[in-house]
């Protein structure tokens, strides 16, 4: 799936006022994607440490897609970011860039997200696809992004993910190294904790995770969390449910109606 940076106004029929709403962000795009990508690169490793059992960035027996940089040119491919939640085929998808650390993202998540879910992804209505992204302006962000990309290699992420935002506060207010904490939320949401270290030691995710901060600078994400539904306008910050819900509303009619 590729997005192009222009796309066509939209939900003008919506009575809904300042879709830019609380975001966490709203910096130097351009500067922090930069900061953001650099870091990765200079951290040498995301989480922990390699191992005497493993050679560090190393990939995992499964599951390591290819990615591809998005140049000028060439529009942003999603295909490979993040993780799907429901029917891939359903009619509307929305793609969130969110980062774990995010307050916003938090109450996005803990109040609007899960009725969200139950009305119109697991009726197949609509694909969430989520992407771990890291604005770089929270503690242990990139730490974070990969263990949730690590999380997504077990297509685990609905439970680790709620839990990353549910215990927020723990995570992002360790003074030390984070990589205990995430190794116990994983073993607690039953996720295989062993695949889970190694994935966090050998950094399999490492690529994807530098391709989510890409990816969201070329799409121009400034804050989260920010949602693209393909087609249309992107929305930006902790929606209320009840305009998500007129917005998904919206769309499915409108996709619903016959090719003129």
């Amino acid at each position: 799936m590729a997005i192009g940076i222009s796309r066509r106004t939209a939900f003008s029929g919506l009575a809904v006022v300042g879709l830019v709403v609380a975001a966490c962000g709203q910096g130097d795009l351009e500067e922090r994607t930069r900061q953001a990508a650099e870091a990765l690169d200079a951290s040498g490793q995301g989480v922990g440490v390699s191992t005497s059992e493993g050679i560090a960035g190393s990939r995992p027996p499964e599951r390591a897609p290819e990615t591809r940089r998005p140049t000028a040119d060439r529009p942003v491919d999603l295909t490979d970011l993040g993780y799907t939640f429901g029917d891939p085929e359903a009619p509307v998808r929305i793609i969130e860039f969110s980062d774990f650390g995010c307050g916003y993202c938090r109450r996005f998540h803990m109040e609007s997200y899960p009725d969200l879910i139950a009305e119109y992804v697991e009726t197949g209505k609509v694909a969430w696809q989520y992407v771990p992204y890291v604005l770089g302006i929270f503690p242990h962000g990139l730490e974070s992004a990969t263990a949730g990309e690590c999380a997504v290699e077990q297509e685990m992420l609905q439970a680790f993910g709620a839990r990353m935002f549910e215990d927020q506060a723990e995570w992002k207010n360790e003074q030390g190294a984070v990589r205990h904490i995430f190794v116990r939320y994983a073993r607690e949401e039953g996720l295989d904790a062993d695949r889970f270290e190694q994935c966090l030691d050998e950094d399999w995710r490492r690529d994807q995770v530098r391709q989510n901060i890409l990816a969201g600078g070329r799409l121009g994400v400034r804050g989260t969390p920010t949602f693209f539904i393909p087609g249309y306008q992107p929305l930006q910050g902790a929606l209320p449910k009840e305009i998500f819900q007129q917005i998904l509303e919206y769309v499915l009619s409108e996709d619903a109606e016959p090719a003129q």
